[in-house]
């Protein structure tokens, strides 16, 4: 187990400096080397690549651990290794939740994108502060709900510390005051008995209709462009720059 740890340890580390690297060089490429046609697309690309850099640089700072007990599967951020406070390590923890929910909506909005823009839809032909104002906060409006649902529902709780008391805690030589975590224990133990707990219920609901409602569109959409793409890869109406354009997109994204 504690071979497991270092590896994941490590996993992170390199993480953070990796992800820096390349979408560096992504967002050059991006910016400077792309075709004109792309449009509002460049900007979306870029905004994605920051978003992976920052997702990464938490998870290498905050270092968390993974629970996994019985009924009990928990995010656990460590004061001894932030030197912060409990209550500041919370709110990171959180954003690091949020952040997975911003990355479902990305996934999503991407796939919209290419097939509005393969379609010749009038929405990407130009660029506009109203259209970029909502791919910047689609994605952040949805990592907030998720971050809701999370610290409304799976907060800690005494049954909870008491598992990670037994199973976790006494191996690291830490106390409950040196973590905070966030997570779902589906069921509380009240006088010896254990009742499910439908707090944790209802907000894994909630999360998995969130990320089966992105992986929908995402199947949809993917479906809608490859066909579209094979229609325009027969087709005289566009050049075949844009159809070898649309084309190399589509099998990126993918």
């Amino acid at each position: 187990m504690a071979r497991l740890g270092m590896i994941q340890i490590l996993a992170q580390k390199l993480s953070a400096p990796l992800s820096l690297g390349l979408n560096a060089i992504l967002i050059q490429l991006i910016l400077y080397k792309s075709p004109h046609e792309m449009g509002m697309y460049k900007y979306l690309l870029c905004y994605i690549s920051v978003f992976e850099v920052i997702f990464a640089f938490l998870t290498v700072i905050m270092q968390p651990d993974f629970f996994s007990h019985s009924s009990v599967f928990l995010v656990i951020a460590r004061k001894d290794r932030l030197n912060l406070p409990v209550s500041f390590i919370y709110i990171m923890n959180l954003m690091l939740c949020g952040m997975f929910g911003m990355s479902m909506a990305f996934f999503a909005l991407h796939f919209i994108y290419r097939y509005l823009v393969i379609t010749g839809h009038e929405w990407v032909k130009n660029v506009s502060f109203y259209k970029l104002t909502i791919l910047i906060f689609a994605p952040i409006i949805y990592g907030a709900l998720w971050m809701t649902i999370v610290v409304n529902t799976m907060k800690p709780t005494e049954s909870s510390n008491k598992i990670l008391m037994e199973y976790f805690l006494d191996c690291k030589n830490l106390t409950v005051d040196d973590i905070n975590y966030v997570g779902p224990n589906y069921y509380e133990t009240f006088h010896g008995d254990p009742q499910l707990n439908w707090d944790a219920l209802n907000g894994m609901l909630l999360l998995d209709i969130m990320v089966a409602f992105s992986v929908a569109i995402i199947i949809v959409f993917a479906i809608k462009c490859y066909k579209k793409v094979n229609i325009l890869a027969n087709s005289v109406q566009y050049s075949k720059a844009f159809r070898d354009l649309q084309s190399q997109l589509l099998r990126s994204s993918l």
